[in-house]
């Protein structure tokens, strides 16, 4: 018998007469370079515009941003010793907002903080491997500060660019089923991306790191070269044009659901508050919940890696021991989230008496979220980012000067790279003058998770990952939920909490390229 038949509900079955149709179409498949409208080149707080191919078939999900990225230095401080370092994942954190436009009506809205989002949501599903492999032209890993007045008298300014490529967006670009859809049906589209500013870039001295006054005032960043790609498709049958037209001929519309994003951000004064919420949405999926230290966010003389995080988007547990989601007066979790662990064994402790003083009582919000996320933790398959640092390459090390009985230095034990060790292999503690990295300090997982990574979710929809959830009246949370994040803390710990949430939103696809947005 074979896997699937007319008598089963199995979503495999096809009937015969549709295989033959099908059998019998011929497609092909192309990439095309698309050119952005406002401009090639982009600096902080600017705005980039592409608008994708018209009357043609598009597979949006393959949608490509490319170009070069430098970090620079300007004024007065650039004849020091100082340094400038570009963040890490390029692909999220030069973005603030993206909204995507059809015949000049908004399909997405733009949502603040992009790239607080997206540096997030890469920590939920990304793993080391992942990290490596989007290093080349995401610049996933850490990267040290490099003296940009040095370099641009000695090789020109031009060579402080890296190349880098998008080709991840937290956009109804990524996430539309199908992602192939006719630009015909949905008119003009228009991706529009708003620039972030330059807080997002590491600063300091090049001998330790340290802040210098005005530095972060004076670093800035540009982009150059940049070329969007997409990839188009053409099926050689008018068979699914002709199927189309009679279904928006008789009145009945094109459904095509994507994911939407949602934000909403506020200053609390202490670790105890209460943030209130609404969203108008037929489909809430998932709420996620951060929150950042104010000393991270308002710094104005130095930024700088935190165990390998871009200072202004480490997130923090601020302080807070106990939280709960409240969606039209029902909780979720239906219990506050808390470890009851008042007193925990602090591993980065200075001295014996601070060894029992880490209160971790929010602890298990790390459970929570990994099942919020759909992370299968329960079965030791987990492979987040949410508890372990990500980073430099370790090759940078290298392995040592070892002495011998005469406190002779000998050859290395494996050569480390100039960023770190002199060139003649013997003076193990030189590095070079022109770089600095900012250190690691040790940290158990749950301290990497509630000081650096902290990341509080519930969910609402059935256990599939977002992106491929369709519309199907299932979720009854209905639309202007109201929503609050409830979080008890320790004290004073003056934070920024942003809250994303993520909705499943549709596009109605009428005759005559006429659009209808249901939330």
């Amino acid at each position: 018998m074979s896997s699937s038949d007319a008598t089963m509900s199995s979503p495999l079955f096809v009937p015969d007469a549709l295989k033959f149709y099908v059998n019998r179409l011929s497609f092909s498949k192309n990439r095309v370079r698309l050119q952005a409208l406002s401009s090639t080149t982009a600096t902080p707080n600017s705005q980039i515009i592409v608008r994708l191919p018209s009357n043609t078939m598009v597979n949006l999900a393959s949608l490509t941003m490319t170009g070069a990225v430098r970090a620079k230095l300007r004024g007065a401080v650039t004849g020091g010793d100082y340094g400038v370092a570009l963040p890490t994942n390029f692909d999220f954190s030069f973005i603030e907002t993206l909204s995507l436009i059809a015949n000049g009506g908004i399909i997405t809205q733009p949502f603040i903080n992009y790239k607080l989002l997206g540096n997030t949501l890469n920590d939920v599903y990304g793993n080391n491997a992942k990290n490596f492999s989007r290093n080349a032209l995401q610049g996933s890993l850490p990267s040290p500060l490099i003296n940009y007045a040095a370099i641009q008298t000695a090789q020109g300014a031009d060579s402080m660019y890296v190349p880098f490529a998008i080709n991840n967006w937290l956009s109804a670009t990524q996430t539309m089923a199908p992602s192939y859809i006719s630009t015909n049906l949905l008119g003009d589209l228009e991706l529009r991306l708003t620039m972030t500013d330059t807080s997002i870039l590491q600063t300091g001295a090049l001998a330790n790191g340290a802040a210098v006054a005005g530095l972060q005032q004076d670093a800035t960043w540009d982009m150059k070269n940049i070329n969007f790609y997409i990839e188009t498709a053409s099926v050689q049958s008018n068979m699914l044009d002709q199927a189309i037209a009679v279904k928006l001929a008789a009145g009945e519309p094109i459904n095509v659901p994507f994911e939407n994003v949602f934000s909403f951000s506020q200053t609390n004064g202490d670790s105890t508050y209460n943030q209130r919420f609404s969203v108008s949405s037929q489909s809430v999926n998932k709420i996620l919940a951060v929150s950042q230290l104010q000393e991270d966010l308002n710094s104005s003389t130095s930024r700088k890696f935190v165990n390998g995080i871009p200072q202004v988007l480490r997130r923090n547990s601020c302080g807070a021991q106990q939280a709960q989601f409240s969606v039209n007066n029902q909780y979720s979790p239906n219990y506050q989230i808390n470890s009851d662990l008042v007193l925990g064994y602090n591993a980065s402790a200075t001295g014996a008496a601070d060894w029992d003083a880490y209160n971790q009582q929010i602890a298990n919000g790390l459970v929570e979220t990994r099942a919020a996320m759909d992370i299968p933790d329960y079965d030791y398959d987990a492979q987040d980012k949410l508890t372990t640092t990500t980073q430099m390459p370790f090759e940078y090390l290298g392995g040592g000067i070892p002495i011998d009985v005469n406190g002779v230095a000998g050859a290395p034990i494996q050569p480390a790279s100039n960023l770190i060790i002199s060139d003649d292999g013997l003076a193990g503690k030189e590095k070079n003058p022109q770089t600095y990295w900012f250190p690691y300090e040790y940290q158990t997982g749950v301290q990497t998770y509630m000081d650096d990574k902290f990341l509080l979710a519930t969910s609402f929809d059935l256990d599939v990952c977002d992106k491929d959830r369709l519309v199907s009246g299932i979720n009854t949370l209905g639309s202007n939920a109201q929503m609050f994040l409830n979080v008890v803390g320790n004290g004073a710990a003056p934070n920024v909490s942003t809250i994303f949430v993520l909705c499943t939103s549709m596009v109605q696809i009428y005759q005559g390229a006429t659009l209808k947005i249901i939330q």
